[in-house]
């Protein structure tokens, strides 16, 4: 018996096999169970969401820090757009800015997060970029950052 025959022969795992795919397929399709382009990308000429309506975040949206190790900001704690004004703690729909365990950068915090309800402290930045082609303004291939502006 080769390895195919020997998982055919566990009842149910053509079906399963089947499951899985249908599931992987679905969620590649569903636009809030995946996300066409990844966290951090530039938009192209030729992207989707070219032309569709932005909408401002709230006025109180500001980048924060879980101060998880030494006193202060250090390069070990990880970073938010703190998207609501739920005061000094970390919130549902808060975005990570920084990887922190499995949770990678972009992603949102939810209620189960081991993140959730964490004291933050606001940190000092600005979201800047760095002209590295010499015109006046922003361009495409010009990097972003959000640097840390000491107090």
């Amino acid at each position: 018996m080769n390895g195919k025959d020997e998982l055919m022969s566990v009842p149910g795992a053509e079906r399963m096999i089947w499951f899985w795919l249908l599931a992987a397929i679905i969620l590649m399709l569903n636009p809030a169970g995946s996300s066409e382009y990844p966290f951090g990308s530039k938009v192209l000429p030729d992207d989707s969401d070219i032309g569709r309506p932005l909408f401002a975040l709230p006025a109180n949206t500001v980048i924060v820090y879980w101060d998880i190790g030494t006193p202060g900001y250090d390069e070990s704690d990880p970073v938010y757009l703190h998207m609501t004004s739920a005061g000094g703690t970390i919130s549902a729909n808060d975005v990570r800015l920084t990887f922190l365990n499995n949770f990678s950068a972009g992603s949102k915090v939810t209620f189960q997060d081991l993140d959730m309800n964490k004291p933050v402290k606001q940190l000092p930045s600005a979201i800047s970029f760095l002209n590295s082609y010499g015109s006046s303004a922003y361009d495409l291939n010009d990097p972003v950052y959000i640097p840390h502006s000491a107090l």
